[in-house]
């Protein structure tokens, strides 16, 4: 009854902004939080009820939260692209608090963004062109009927067509607003905007002009925002994903023979770059200011599913055990981890770092299962991985497991020379050993012409070294396998393997994923697997 008795009186999202807003000093507090915490509250409350919180932040944090929320990808691994549409909802929040907040915004706000943003809302073309262009149209009185069903506004020299319906109160009152308040900005911006949009207009000859004008203008911000993420210990996906194909393209052995990766390289050399860059002091905040910080994080804890702290923080997750630890019951990776912060702590927190590092490769370019990686998740996922691989790189099984000895192999090796090892596995004596024990009983399990299109996706996917692309032939194995033995094939030919079913249930309980799935950690897991797949037969 107690729990029950707290969560009924949890606060709502408008109580929390009142109590966030009408707290004295709260404002400073507020522009204190590092903006993945804002993001996080303003994510658990809703975008569209963020006015008021919104308006205590600084565009500095506004713009690192538009990292993260004006951009979207498909999958992990797959490069991101801007949301307009997600941006116009952000201009029609700002100018909540009001049309004047929302166009210092904008000038605040780098200019390149602000160009897509409204390239993607709306085409801006110089009215006397298109005056001319329609006179000497034969086709003018249809121009002028499409003209006449949309919704456009003239701004001196030019003419502010909307691309769609949605959100073009709120273009249109910014742009109003910025007329009044920085008439120089908003012709420069419509300039821009024209030049992109002025070869759309002529005919369909010239929209691949403009598609690769915005592309470019979309590559540069793109490259602006990793460089941003980069600095905060992120992995740009296009880097995360050929860092774990590199892993995949190369068998265990080759793997744990080769030296570190280039994408672990460049990472070092900007980590490097970042320690030497000199940073001013933060100023300490006054003592009300900080008590109101510390309020405000638990309160935004105690609301959202995102800690206030960074998640990519291991210390939380990997060295909250002695460093007796035992082997047998956390891990050989765990415990060499332990034995090297007892002895030796600036190697303990490199390794830490890479376990950030690696972390963040996972959920920028791994998906888990049909989804990304909850960044506890991947967390997780790389304190197993790497533990596979250090009992690969000590000889594991045929050696008993030596915490010591293992502390020096992590020091010299580094945890991603572990995880790299470990992902290897993963791919070649989980997945693609669990692709080609199917292969070889489809003779068996289908008639002809079914066994015929099974084996060659079995072999297509082996060619392409991509076990996950035959998953999407499981269900033709439905006579043969009941749904619990095709789920579980489903989870060892996915981009990273993970136990499930019966599989799971015996994994050990801090790999767990859910109730039903398990990480992959040991090679007593990948024995288990490989018993599972000769039982298939």
């Amino acid at each position: 009854m107690a729990s029950r008795s707290l969560r009924l009186h949890q606060p709502t999202s408008r109580q929390l902004i009142e109590r966030i807003v009408h707290t004295p000093q709260m404002a400073a507090t507020v522009q204190a939080l590092a903006p993945h915490t804002l993001g996080a509250l303003i994510d658990h409350i809703g975008l569209q009820d963020c006015g008021d919180l919104i308006s205590l932040a600084t565009t500095k944090q506004i713009e690192r939260i538009f990292d993260a929320d004006l951009w979207t990808a498909d999958r992990p691994g797959v490069e991101a692209r801007f949301a307009g549409e997600r941006f116009v909802l952000w201009l029609q929040v700002m100018l909540e608090v009001g049309e004047r907040f929302a166009a210092e915004k904008l000038e605040e706000l780098p200019e390149d963004l602000v160009v897509l943003a409204l390239q993607r809302a709306v085409l801006v073309v110089d009215s006397d062109v298109l005056r001319c262009a329609r006179g000497d149209d034969d086709d003018s009185d249809l121009t002028e009927k499409a003209l006449a069903s949309s919704l456009y506004e003239e701004f001196d020299e030019y003419m502010v067509i909307a691309r769609r319906h949605d959100g073009w109160d709120a273009i249109l009152a910014v742009l109003v607003a910025l007329d009044a308040t920085n008439r120089a900005l908003l012709l420069r911006l419509l300039d821009r905007c024209c030049f992109l949009s002025g070869e759309y207009i002529e005919d369909n000859g010239g929209l691949y002009d403009v598609l690769t004008s915005e592309q470019m203008l979309e590559g540069d911000l793109a490259g602006e925002r990793e460089d941003r993420l980069s600095d905060e210990g992120f992995v740009a996906p296009a880097a995360a994903a050929g860092f774990l194909n590199l892993a995949r393209r190369t068998d265990p052995g080759a793997v744990a023979a080769a030296g570190r990766d280039p994408v672990t390289r460049a990472w070092l050399k900007q980590q490097q770059r970042i320690a030497a860059t000199p940073r001013p002091a933060a100023a300490a905040l006054a003592s009300r200011a900080g008590r109101d910080l510390a309020t405000l994080e638990a309160l935004i804890a105690s609301v959202t599913d995102e800690p206030p702290a960074p998640l990519a923080e291991p210390r939380l997750l990997l060295s909250a055990g002695s460093a007796g630890a035992s082997a047998d019951t956390d891990g050989l990776f765990r415990s060499a981890l332990d034995a090297l912060g007892a002895r030796d702590m600036a190697s303990h927190a490199r390794r830490l770092d890479e376990i950030a590092f690696l972390g963040n490769i996972l959920v920028s370019g791994c998906p888990l299962g049909a989804r990304p990686f909850r960044p506890y998740e991947a967390i997780m996922a790389t304190a197993a991985i790497c533990n596979l691989g250090l009992e690969r790189l000590a000889g594991a099984p045929a050696n008993p497991a030596d915490p010591a000895a293992a502390a020096d192999l992590l020091a010299e090796r580094g945890a991603d020379g572990a995880f790299r090892v470990g992902f290897s596995i993963l791919h070649h004596d989980v997945a693609r050993a669990t692709l080609a024990g199917l292969a070889g009983i489809i003779g068996q399990a289908v008639s002809a012409p079914g066994r015929d299109r099974l084996r060659a996706a079995a072999a297509a996917a082996q060619s392409a070294a991509a076990p996950w692309r035959f998953t999407v032939m499981l269900d033709q194995l439905h006579h043969r396998f009941d749904d619990a033995t095709l789920d579980t094939l489903r989870h060892l030919l996915a981009e990273c393997p993970v136990l499930a079913g019966q599989l799971a249930r015996v994994a050990s309980p801090q790999r767990r994923i859910d109730g039903a799935r398990a990480f992959i950690s040991s090679h007593a897991d990948v024995d288990a697997v490989r018993r599972f797949v000769a039982n298939l037969r």
